[in-house]
């Protein structure tokens, strides 16, 4: 068993936590569950077939343009960051694990 290190993904969302970063502030005032009735009905079109993937989230996406817009990246940079940074990870609620 190793013993846990300075990486220790516990032990880096904690340090996280306890620096109250905008984004863990954000998550923590914000319910973004509240919007997506009004976040369907916006993006609510009729799928002309199955095929092709689904459509992402539409509080996934929110949440992604809020990312956008805090921190001026484009589409590119912003997929890059979100599977880079952990803090994006976090705010967006993926796991790494």
């Amino acid at each position: 068993m190793s013993q846990a290190g300075f990486w220790d993904w516990e032990e880096r969302q904690a340090k996280l936590r306890q620096k109250k970063d905008l984004l863990v502030r954000l998550n923590q005032i914000v319910p973004w569950e509240d919007f997506r009735p009004t976040l369907e009905k916006i993006h609510d079109k009729p799928r002309k077939s199955n095929a092709g993937r689904k459509a992402i989230d539409v509080v996934v996406m929110f949440k992604l343009l809020i990312l956008q817009q805090l921190y001026n990246i484009s589409d590119e940079e912003l997929e890059y960051q979100v599977s880079d940074r952990l803090s994006f990870m976090q705010f967006m609620g993926f796991s790494t694990l």
